[in-house]
């Protein structure tokens, strides 16, 4: 118990209120349900984070592609105008 203490901070807050539970000689139970509810809490919000974390990838993605279609076109213009240039200045 000792080494959990020492190894992880929530292992020791976890630890920590198990012992203060068993010195009041209070139920475990409450401690088991607020437990559970920090890992459904933690639980929802990570998949809010995965939802929000995936949008914004599919919306630098989306991004990115269009840039990229942009400075296409641009170099085609570029390249197309330099060849008019030379066209006209150079018979």
């Amino acid at each position: 118990m000792d080494n959990l203490k020492k190894g992880n901070s929530w292992g020791s807050f976890l630890m920590n209120l198990a012992e203060m539970h068993t010195l009041a000689q209070g139920p475990l139970d409450e401690l088991v349900v607020a437990i559970q509810e920090v890992i459904s809490d933690v639980d929802v919000k990570t998949e809010r984070a995965n939802r929000d974390f995936d949008a914004r990838t599919n919306q630098h993605q989306t991004d990115v592609r269009r840039y990229t279609d942009l400075i296409s076109e641009a170099n085609r213009n570029i390249a197309e105008t330099h060849e008019l240039i030379d066209n006209i200045l150079i018979p």
